[in-house]
């Protein structure tokens, strides 16, 4: 690779960071909005059955105005963890998407040849049509993985009011004085580095916490797939150079893996590490059709251009519209021409139950842990890793 090209991809790459990092900030602004409104909730909650007389100041409080006050917190969590599970489901995909847009994004700034002829609406539909080709099925777990995080961090603001009230009244607090135990949710960015560690404040720092860097995994993911499907062999990891960067990612800075051995990213909590392509950086000539430039980008090593990637989705748009006439005609015949992948596909599509193959739950295996062979996990060994990683089967 010139070091002139080399040069531009970094830069392009450093430029859609911006987008990137705009996009997790909206999000998490998004789920902090809604576990404000759930703060403020509980605090009305709180200090209206004080003025009811229902939760005294002084003294342990009639077990009807407690079960009264705990059924209206209850209705709050409710609400707030639906609001938040459905941020976190739309986020996953979205993220992903973004990922690849931003991918073919990088190689129009960089001028690629193909590429670069590109404007902001043809990336999209580029976008759109890649997101059809690549490999999806890490999404279904990363989305389970996050709401199962966010879960937890459900439990714990709940399990906190439920504490803060029981041990205020215990101790003779006034209900304002048990509101102000509970913390507050900060949106000014530099408060919130004062807040403490109260119940709200604790949730806030958790739920952010996992919303920037689940977004960043998806986003990674999302990218790195677009990546592997033009052809893309190696990737250079690429770390924020600045007085946040952590020993672990400064050691992995600048070094080069092979694409489906490149590590974990995000690698820790509130990571900021993205990549870059290193190897192949040649795009394919314009008078190759799909299947010669798919060998070509195996054997010659070079990247697919656009032309032919939307070739592929249109392929498989056909191919999908085949699976969901079968589908929708109920005919035995023609269900039975399908290949079992087909009919995986099928019934993933349509919200049929299916059960996953041994080599679905290596591939996840393979992306909650790269660059560590799974291949010969079976019986016991394979249960208790996919345990681990709460890996299930494909509802």
């Amino acid at each position: 690779m010139s070091s002139d090209l080399k040069q531009r991809i970094q830069a392009a790459t450093l430029k859609s960071l911006t987008a990137r990092n705009r996009y997790n900030d909206q999000i998490t602004a998004q789920l902090t909005q809604a576990l404000k409104q759930a703060e403020d909730e509980v605090a009305r909650a709180i200090l209206q059955y004080r003025s009811l007389g229902s939760l005294p100041d002084n003294k342990l409080a009639a077990l009807k105005g407690l079960e009264k006050l705990q059924l209206e917190l209850d209705d709050t969590m409710k609400r707030l963890k639906r609001e938040q599970t459905l941020v976190y489901r739309k986020t996953t995909k979205d993220s992903f998407k973004l990922g690849i847009q931003q991918g073919i994004g990088e190689f129009a700034d960089a001028a690629l040849p193909f590429y670069a002829d590109l404007k902001p609406e043809g990336i999209d539909k580029l976008a759109t049509k890649v997101f059809t080709i690549v490999d999806t099925s890490a999404l279904d777990f990363m989305a389970q993985y996050n709401l199962t995080l966010a879960g937890d961090v459900h439990r714990e603001l709940s399990d906190g009011i439920k504490r803060t009230i029981l041990n205020g009244i215990a101790t003779g607090k006034g209900a304002d004085d048990i509101v102000r135990d509970m913390g507050k949710v900060i949106i000014d960015k530099d408060s919130f580095r004062q807040a403490g560690s109260r119940v709200f404040s604790k949730a806030q720092y958790r739920m952010e916490m996992i919303a920037r860097t689940e977004v960043l995994r998806a986003h990674n993911m999302g990218r790195l797939k677009f990546h592997e499907r033009v052809g893309i062999q190696k990737l250079e990891w690429l770390a924020m150079e600045d007085e946040r960067m952590c020993p672990v990612c400064g050691g992995l800075d600048g070094k080069t893996f092979p694409i489906d051995k490149f590590p974990q990213q995000p690698a820790h909590p509130h990571c900021r590490c993205t990549n870059v392509v290193a190897w192949p950086m040649t795009v394919c000539g314009s008078e190759m059709v799909a299947k010669a430039a798919a060998q070509a980008s195996q054997g010659d090593a070079c990247i697919l251009p656009p032309h032919v990637l939307e070739g592929m989705a249109d392929a498989q748009a056909k191919e999908n519209a085949k699976l969901k006439s079968a589908f929708e005609n109920g005919d035995i015949t023609e269900l039975g021409s399908l290949t079992v992948k087909q009919l995986q596909t099928l019934a993933k599509q349509n919200g049929v139950a299916i059960a996953r193959t041994k080599a679905d739950f290596i591939k996840l295996l393979d992306l909650a842990e790269p660059g560590i062979d799974h291949g010969d996990l079976a019986g016991a060994a394979l249960s208790a890793k996919l345990k681990e990683h709460k890996i299930g089967l494909l509802r």
